[in-house]
């Protein structure tokens, strides 16, 4: 605790204040601080994280097991044998089970079998990576970086690394 003296007048008194570090420990130490938040409940039962899980390792599968595996914002779970019945015909909820992720509300094994098909929690840096990679492979075959506008990665040419093929690199 720090004291000073003030001189107001004929009177002095003494101030005491209490330094940032004393009141900040007293802060962390008092029952709000100590009080857990309360836990919010999951959006999707263990049952349904299993079953969006399956439709992830179908779409990777389908893929040909590429090292990341990405699903479109609007991704329709196709009506096929290898999806839940369950989920057939409805919108993946990617952009929801990215959010629950983030929120540690997802169950650990259910995100460390995400992990190891590599499902990509982050879409916008994800984009980045491949654009900066693209750009990258151009250059290097170019020698330049004035893409044209209407340049998409060529198909099936084994000098463009698999997963940039048909990517729209004009319109970076």
């Amino acid at each position: 605790m720090l004291a000073a003296v003030c001189r107001r007048g004929q009177r002095q008194s003494v101030l005491r204040t209490t330094s940032w570090l004393q009141a900040s420990s007293r802060a962390l130490l008092s029952s709000e601080a100590t009080t857990a938040k309360p836990m919010i409940k999951p959006l999707y039962s263990i049952e349904k994280q299993k079953q969006l899980l399956q439709v992830v390792q179908a779409v990777h599968e389908e893929a040909g097991r590429p090292k990341v595996i990405s699903i479109k914002t609007l991704f329709r779970i196709p009506s096929s044998d290898k999806y839940p019945l369950a989920l057939q015909g409805i919108r993946f909820p990617v952009s929801e089970l990215r959010k629950e992720k983030r929120e540690g509300r997802l169950d650990p094994d259910i995100v460390a079998a995400l992990d190891a098909i590599g499902f990509v929690w982050n879409a916008d840096q994800f984009q980045w990576s491949q654009t900066q990679l693209a750009l990258t492979k151009y250059k290097e075959l170019h020698g330049n970086l004035l893409v044209q506008s209407h340049f998409d990665v060529p198909k099936d040419d084994p000098v463009w690394p698999t997963e940039l093929w048909s990517k729209k690199l004009g319109v970076v």
